[in-house]
């Protein structure tokens, strides 16, 4: 994988990290940030999803 398409998938996913960030920061302050709140569950699934996504990236460059 060249550097650049490496560089680019990573402000990807971060942005989409960010995004999840804020959302879960949102239903923290209502209160709802909590694992009977199905869209919670989903943010944190969509959040282990891009970080194992980060991770196999990373392995691939060093590789």
């Amino acid at each position: 994988m060249k550097p650049e398409d490496y560089m680019k998938a990573c402000r990807e996913i971060h942005a989409q990290l960010e995004l999840i960030a804020s959302q879960t920061r949102a239903m923290a302050v209502t209160l709802c940030a909590n694992p009977s709140n199905p869209l919670f569950v989903d943010a944190m699934d969509r959040q282990d999803a891009l970080l194992a996504k980060l991770a196999s990236l990373d392995s691939q460059t060093l590789i």
